[in-house]
């Protein structure tokens, strides 16, 4: 993941599902923090992890603009709060 450190765009749409997301979007942020646009509305799905992975794109991912969480129903209200006043520039869909 490393060697491409200036990736600003990803999007997992049709992407494969993961019983470990939370663990994925974690290694994800802290390898790429310039990200601007992730789409992670179909890595979702009833992980309990998924919450903690939210936090760690609130706490890394500074510069996002655009987060889709479409469909992401596991996420609690605290955790999509806490990205929202994180990250000023951030748009949610």
């Amino acid at each position: 993941m490393c060697i491409f450190s200036n990736i600003i765009h990803l999007d997992f749409r049709e992407s494969m599902k993961s019983e470990s997301i939370g663990k994925v979007l974690k290694l994800i942020v802290k390898s790429y923090p310039n990200l601007k646009y992730f789409n992670i509305s179909t890595l979702c799905s009833s992980f309990a992890e998924n919450n903690e992975g939210l936090c760690v794109i609130a706490n890394s991912c500074h510069k996002l603009e655009y987060l889709n969480i479409f469909k992401c129903t596991e996420f609690s209200e605290i955790s999509i709060c806490d990205v929202i006043c994180k990250i000023s520039t951030l748009t949610v869909f």
